[in-house]
């Protein structure tokens, strides 16, 4: 023993020892290279791979300009190490500028686009009518990790600063001051074109300014020139572009006025570079030089490369990469693929940041490249990337542009280019191979001749893009549904997200506040075993947000690629599992939309009787617009009760709302605990369809963008406040369900409807489903119904009509002894009913059998006051009925005889053919975990989840379908429970060893108690 602790002594100092030699060389190295370099990165917009007169690639001749000057930028390539397969982290500016400030992709980020493809913006709708619709962009959140942040992490005696083009704050976004940068200037308004085109002097001035007082002040520095050049509109001055019309023009660019703004943008380069020489910092600046995408074709040529700005083909990504500063060799050139994106973990390295970095960084750092002669280190094959198998490089592009009409996403590992095209309208997805070290061009597809690799490269695309959450387009007419479960809310500490996997974040995810100002998740227990654990508790002034619910397509109905498969159907369902606080203020449920366009369920008083008990859905929307007309503003609503049979106050409540839009059945439904509680029919014909689809953000438990949905024109209007309750299961559905599909979700968080029901004899039968209506003629049979209602303790005394002590015969001269359950009493509850199958009074229908229960019976209900008095406190059916239809008289020669063990119950009962027999047996409480149905918990239990685990549902205690740990834990939580005292039930002698060892640890559960009254 003791040599054992001496040797973990040793253990523990060699580790010491060992990590204080590594943090001793981390020390060295840094002051090796310089503990805290300044840093320099000049951004250009839109300059493609071949638009400098750098030659990028000494290999590709085209790879610089036969045309356009930059001799100061050969001046900074001739210092330090340029990068031949360099590339942009996206082909367009936003996107590439978020993945900069932060090291992660633009999938990742959610940011595939500019901010400005939003939905309601031009850009979105234009997009979205060409046959999938695009994730709209997200903004980068305030909050993010930013390049400053982790500077000043790293060291706080660094400055930094940001001058030019941000584009990363529309419309709500980060601004460089929230991003952490102590310096900013957009540029704006910006000066005359022969003053200064596109503010590039005074980007370097700012920036001249900038390092003169961090070198008098003696305080390092990072500074990002982001300059708006050299896009579009065209800007330079005219003495420069009369400079290149006296030139020969290029055979591929040959623009005097291109090839002007170009040399003045290189011009505002020097004056950086000159600056830094004249303050003698030269030795300990690095300075990077790279572009935001490539080219705008309509504007100057990406050839060699194919296409430009806007594509993932190499001329939309690929992008000239220039870096220089101190131990980077002169005139280098590094073959090794990289992307703007490691230019956050690349500076954080420079800095010297030894603290540990966010686990969603996916930049590499090239530093091992710039100090090695621009190759991997000894012993590498590939710069590691967080995501990234083998260190690849991938771009996810699921939006549109003005010319190219595709989503499309992309691989590049080793010299191989995998694009993968989107398939649309159930077309598959093409694919796209190319060698680009014999094709930079990207003229020759491989696909077809190299199978084995594009299955290779595709599987490493899905597993990147499914291990980054991103987001893809998608077919708007396909049905889908979005599950949001308290239990599982998902990784995101701000946000509540679908269960089903859409691939899509902002269609999945409920935001949070990220305040005080928040629902909370809480635990919570209901009767209903499938319902959820946790809940979301709002208290009123909280709430959630997210993009609004996309159902269909907008614009005319020919505007479409196919006109045929274009969806034009608006319906929809929300369905609710929730427990309300308080029926004394409105509240809202769900909303989508705004006055003008919306949907909503909420809650409030519509009948003034004091109570807002009444749950109203409203459809809003133009009706005709996509039909050519005009179109006029029309709504469809409907008003339920939500208590009508069941207290929302101490139950979970099932509540469904349904728009359905088909053409020729339009109408609005409520549902409440699966049964219809209302409809609203509405006007049908195509020019009818509501287009309630507004743009505008849809809010849970409030109101979520800048308004109500569906909360204008005229009519009955949604209600409006905070929801004050718990929401366990919330669901969206993109089309209409039918009944019998909301009765089966219903169903489905319920114990199975023969829960505890050992067997059946004669006209007894359980049936396949619960019922939700169980009214007069609703549930016509011969046989008697036997429903389980629920399992569960009750919270209060209960009058009964018959206590159960013993054998018992109840007959016309023998109604039972009255009595009460005590509060805490676990029972099981079932309705018996038997409504014949005929609804002539004149003739008697009969039915005989017997009932055998697992569990012994405690105690009826046959009066119709009771039945209807207990229905929100033992019922789950959602419509009972009317009370007077409702009872059992026991006339005549009917009777109900309980056996000895008070698990049997032997019926003969006759009936007018149009009257209704009902009535309710109370049972102790059924143990889930009881496999073999004999109304106890043992080892014979436990053999019988062994036998079934893995195997089918037999051992299933959850009611999930199959048979796992989780019903092997419920066994154990139940062993020992059971009818003990029955001879048919003598534990054996193994179990009566498990129920001390069950007892001992806490399992046993308390005993039935009930009081007698005569």
């Amino acid at each position: 023993m003791n040599s054992q602790i001496c040797w973990n002594r040793s253990s523990c100092w060699l580790t010491i020892a060992l990590s204080l030699v590594s943090a001793m060389t981390v020390c060295l190295n840094n002051r090796a290279h310089g503990q805290t370099p300044n840093i320099v990165v000049i951004l250009t917009d839109d300059q493609g791979w071949s638009n400098t007169s750098v030659q990028m690639d000494p290999n590709v001749p085209g790879s610089k300009s036969d045309f356009y000057q930059t001799p100061r930028l050969e001046q900074l390539a001739n210092a330090g190490m340029r990068f031949s397969n360099g590339y942009a982290s996206a082909s367009v500016c936003a996107p590439t500028r978020a993945a900069i400030q932060t090291g992660m992709s633009v999938a990742q980020l959610q940011i595939p686009d500019l901010p400005i493809n939003a939905p309601g913006q031009s850009r979105w709708v234009r997009s979205e009518r060409k046959g999938l619709t695009p994730p709209a962009s997200e903004d980068l959140e305030p909050d993010a990790f930013t390049i400053p942040k982790m500077i000043k992490q790293a060291n706080a005696n660094y400055v930094t600063a940001h001058y030019g083009k941000w584009h990363l704050d529309f419309p709500t976004g980060i601004s460089p001051a929230t991003a952490g940068y102590d310096f900013d200037n957009p540029i704006s308004p910006l000066p005359p074109d022969e003053v200064d085109p596109w503010g590039s002097f005074q980007i370097a001035n700012l920036a001249n300014n900038f390092m003169q007082d961090r070198v008098t002040n003696s305080e390092p520095f990072f500074m990002q020139l982001s300059h708006k050049a050299v896009h579009e509109p065209v800007r330079s001055r005219q003495v420069i572009r009369d400079k290149y019309a006296a030139l020969p023009p290029g055979t591929v660019h040959n623009d005097p006025a291109f090839a002007a703004m170009t040399e003045d943008l290189d011009t505002s380069v020097g004056m950086v570079l000159d600056k830094i020489t004249e303050l003698g910092i030269e030795d300990n600046t690095y300075v990077v030089f790279v572009s935001d995408n490539g080219a705008q074709t309509t504007f100057s040529s990406n050839l060699p490369l194919s296409w430009g700005k806007s594509t993932i083909r190499e001329g939309g990504i690929r992008v000239p990469f220039v870096v220089s500063g101190p131990n980077v060799a002169a005139g280098s050139v590094s073959d090794v693929p990289v992307t703007t994106t490691d230019l956050f973990t690349t500076i954080a390295d420079l800095v010297g940041h030894n603290g540990p970095l966010p686990s969603e960084l996916e930049g590499a750092s090239i530093v091992p490249l710039l100090h090695n002669g621009g190759q991997l280190p000894a012993g590498t094959d590939h710069l590691t990337r967080n995501f990234h198998e083998g260190g690849e490089l991938y771009w996810h592009r699921p939006v549109y542009s003005d010319t190219f009409n595709s989503p499309d996403s992309a691989v590049r590992d080793g010299d191989f280019k995998l694009r993968v095209r989107y398939g649309v309208d159930g077309q598959p997805d093409q694919h796209f191979l190319y060698d680009l070290t014999t094709d930079i061009a990207e003229a020759t597809n491989l696909a077809g001749l190299m199978p084995q690799k594009v299955t290779e490269l595709r599987g490493k695309l899905d597993r990147y893009l499914e291990a980054v959450d991103a987001s893809q387009a998608y077919e708007v007419e396909a049905n889908v549904v979005m599950e949001w479960d308290a239990s599982q809310p998902g990784k995101d500490q701000n946000g509540w997200r679908s269960t089903i996997d859409l691939d899509y974040k902002g269609r999945e995810t409920w935001k949070l506040d990220k305040t005080v100002n928040r629902p909370t998740q809480v635990q919570i227990a209901s009767f209903q075993p499938m319902l959820p654990d946790h809940a979301f508790k709002f208290i009123g002034g909280d709430r959630m947000d997210r993009l609004f619910f996309h159902v269909g397509h907008d614009g005319l109905r020919v505007d479409t690629s196919d006109p045929t498969l274009s969806d034009f159907d608006r319906s929809a369902t929300m369905e609710f599992w929730i427990r309300l606080d308080s029926l004394t203020q409105e509240q809202i449920l769900f909303e989508s939309g705004d006055g003008s366009a919306g949907i909503s369920a909420t809650l409030g008083d519509a009948d003034a009787d004091g109570l807002a008990n009444d749950v109203r859905m409203r459809v809003l929307g133009l009706a005709g617009a996509d039909t050519g007309g005009a179109g006029t503003l029309n709504d469809l609503t409907v008003t339920a009760k939500i208590d009508r049979f069941a207290n929302p106050g101490d139950d979970f409540i099932h509540v469904v709302a349904v728009f359905n839009d088909d053409e020729n059945d339009r109408y609005g439904e409520i549902y409440v605990n699966g049964t219809l509680a209302a409809r609203v029919d509405g006007l049908t014909g195509a020019t009818q369809s509501i287009n309630w689809d507004g743009y505008d953000r849809a809010g849970l438990g409030g109101i979520g963008g800048s308004g109500l949905g569906g909360n204008g024109g005229t009519g009955d209007l949604p209600f409006n406040g905070g929801f004050q309750g718990d929401m366990a299961l919330v669901k969206f559905y993109n089309h209409a369900l039918t009944s019998s599909t909301i009765r089966g979700n219903y169903n489905s968080v319920l114990d199975p409807v023969d829960f505890g029901i050992h067997s059946v004899t004669g006209g007894a039968v359980t049936p396949v489903e619960r019922p939700s209506n169980v009214s007069l003629n609703a549930q016509e049979s011969s046989s008697l119904l036997v429903i389980e209602e629920r399992s569960d303790t009750l919270a209060s005394l209960l009058a009964v009509d018959a206590i159960v002590t013993g054998p018992v015969t109840l007959n016309s001269g023998n109604a039972g002894t009255a009595g009460s359950l005590l509060a805490g009493t676990d029972f099981t509850s079932y309705l018996l009913q038997f409504d014949p199958a005929s609804n002539n009074g004149a003739i008697i229908e009969s039915v005989i059998g017997s009932i055998t229960f697992q569990q012994e019976i405690l105690a009826i209900l046959f009066d119709s006051v009771s039945l209807s008095g207990s229905d929100a406190l033992l019922g789950a059916v959602g419509d009972y009925g009317n009370e007077i239809d409702r009872g059992l008289l026991l006339t005549g020669g009917d009777f109900i005889t309980i056996s000895p063990d008070q698990r049997t119950l032997i019926f003969d009962f006759s009936l007018a053919g149009d009257e209704l027999l009902q009535f309710r047996v109370l049972t102790d409480q059924v143990l889930a975990a009881d496999f073999d149905n004999n109304g106890i918990v043992n080892d014979v239990d436990l053999a019988i989840w062994q036998a079934a685990y893995a195997i089918d549902g037999t051992g299933d205690a959850d009611f999930d379908g199959d048979t796992d740990g989780d019903d092997f834990l419920i066994w154990q939580q139940q062993l020992g429970s059971g009818a003990l005292s029955t001879a048919s039930a003598v534990p054996e002698p193994a179990t009566v060893w498990l129920l001390a060892i069950a007892a001992v640890c806490g399992f046993t559960r308390m005993r039935i108690s009930y009081a007698n009254y005569s």
